[in-house]
């Protein structure tokens, strides 16, 4: 059986605990009648509300998460031009996310084949079927059919108006 690598739980917990609050701040921005505290502050508001608070919390974990990361790919023999394209594929994903998790905002659900949630959901899938840590022992060109799929279904432009 493979060893899994160790992991600071302190690190994984408050990692899933922002993750959490990332995903209730971005739902709740929707709902009526919630506190004022839980919002983003407006444009012209002097405040800070809870929402705004989030978004630090995930820099700041991928900040402390860094150099672990880059240390383990070091401990697995990485040349430092392996870790810099590894970090740049991360990097590159979470823009991409980013992006596309950034424009459902703008959803034109009118002008859209599926609902507004089904859209999420594909675009939730196609990033676990591009960016899974696959099995070393899974054939190479199943990993990269399930990869290809998982772009495609990025680039069907008939799921949303972005």
């Amino acid at each position: 059986m493979q060893q899994l690598p160790k992991r600071l739980l302190s690190i994984d917990v408050l990692r899933a605990i922002t993750m959490l609050l990332m995903i209730f701040v971005n739902d709740a921005g929707g709902v009526q009648h919630i506190p004022e505290w839980i919002d983003h502050a407006k444009g012209l508001e002097d405040r800070v509300g809870f929402a705004d608070t989030i978004f630090p919390a995930f820099l700041f974990i991928v900040g402390l998460s860094l150099p672990f990361a880059i240390n383990n790919r070091i401990k697995k023999s990485d040349s430092t031009r392996q870790v810099l394209f590894y970090i740049l594929v991360r990097s590159a994903g979470l823009l991409i996310m980013g992006f596309y998790h950034v424009n459902l905002e703008e959803y034109n659900s009118s002008a859209a084949l599926i609902p507004k949630a089904a859209w999420a959901l594909v675009i939730t899938m196609a990033f676990f079927l591009i960016w899974l840590d696959y099995p070393e022992s899974m054939a190479k060109t199943k990993r990269y059919t399930l990869q290809i799929l998982g772009i495609a279904m990025l680039a069907d432009r008939h799921g949303g108006d972005l």
